[in-house]
């Protein structure tokens, strides 16, 4: 495609690329820029005024290509302005790049790292979320926006959003929660039961403290055969931290695919991750919709706003509850009516 204008000829790379893939897959195809840089962000794209104090947790290893975690923290600066900031990160990291990042006047908690990783390891997880966690509540912050170094939320509403969701739909009291615990639809499945995502948690300063107060994963086996079902009883990642909690607020785990929903629809609130513009800096990064088909039905399926609003209303209303999901593989195209 070429476009003429009174002093040269511009070819339309963009387009011309773009047509040539529509062509070939006989697809349309859509797709977004994300600014790289704190500097490219507008600072004009700015929050509404925010009366709850909020802290943003990043967690994990420091992502230093791109400068991606420091960048984060700049954006976080701009868009987030009235929030406070907790990297929780090693004490082995590059003390050069921890000096950085305080110069953006945050708060850096080191943590030493677990002598035992846990399976899929969830006590780094643990251990860099709860110290972070107990740091917030130290100073006095009402919500925790739980997030991790090598993801990043783009949505400057990202804060008046996840609290307003959570006023909308209140808890029930009788399980102890003050308020719900929000996550997005990314990495949460519908077809896994109890496997909420660990990527982004955002919840009140006290259920987040009891969210990521777990014991240590000390086990070195798995009991599970590979199915859907055996992997999450085995607790599998952040399935130990789901189940965990839900146990501490007394809920008797049944681990079918019915009593996952009811849980999802009683204790937590699933959203949309659109809705907080993230960007998962790892694993197909470039697909805006990881797992979305649209020529097959398949079980590893992620848990949108809308289906969790279903459930919410009421997912008895469902004329079948596919629990012989439960005995296939991940990943695997559904079989039966669901």
């Amino acid at each position: 495609m070429i476009t003429t204008t009174k002093r040269y000829l511009k070819f339309d790379y963009k387009n011309w690329f773009r047509n040539c893939i529509e062509y070939f897959f006989g697809s349309f195809i859509t797709y977004r820029f994300r600014p790289k840089l704190a500097s490219d962000i507008d600072t004009r794209a700015d929050s509404l005024k925010n009366d709850k104090a909020v802290a943003i947790i990043i967690q994990g290893p420091l992502m230093k290509k791109d400068e991606f975690t420091l960048n984060t923290i700049r954006i976080y600066k701009k868009l987030f302005r009235n929030c406070k900031i907790i990297l929780s990160t090693w004490t082995d990291e590059d003390s050069s790049y921890i000096d950085q990042i305080r110069d953006e006047d945050v708060e850096v908690i080191l943590n030493d790292k677990p002598k035992y990783a846990g399976i899929a390891n969830v006590n780094f997880q643990i251990t860099s979320t709860l110290n972070a966690v107990i740091r917030a509540k130290e100073l006095g912050v009402d919500y925790v926006l739980k997030t991790r170094t090598d993801l990043r939320l783009y949505n400057p509403n990202s804060i008046e959003f996840l609290t307003n969701l959570l006023e909308v739909f209140p808890a029930k009291n009788e399980r102890g929660q003050n308020k719900r615990i929000a996550f997005p639809s990314l990495n949460t499945f519908k077809y896994r039961p109890y496997s909420l995502t660990d990527l982004v948690i955002f919840g009140d300063i006290d259920d987040m403290l009891n969210y990521t107060d777990t014991e240590h994963d000390k086990r070195n086996e798995l009991p599970t055969d590979g199915s859907i079902g055996s992997w999450s009883k085995a607790r599998m990642g952040e399935t130990y931290l789901s189940t965990n909690y839900l146990e501490k607020i007394g809920w008797q785990l049944k681990w079918t695919m019915a009593d996952s929903w009811q849980s999802y629809a009683d204790c937590f609130c699933i959203f949309d991750s659109q809705s907080l513009d993230i960007y998962w800096n790892k694993y197909d990064r470039n697909k805006e919709y990881r797992r979305l088909r649209y020529t097959e039905m398949r079980n590893d399926q992620e848990l949108s706003f809308d289906e969790w609003l279903n459930l919410f209303i009421g997912y008895k209303n469902k004329k079948i509850i596919p629990e012989y999901i439960l005995s296939d593989k991940f990943t695997k195209q559904i079989s039966g009516q669901i």
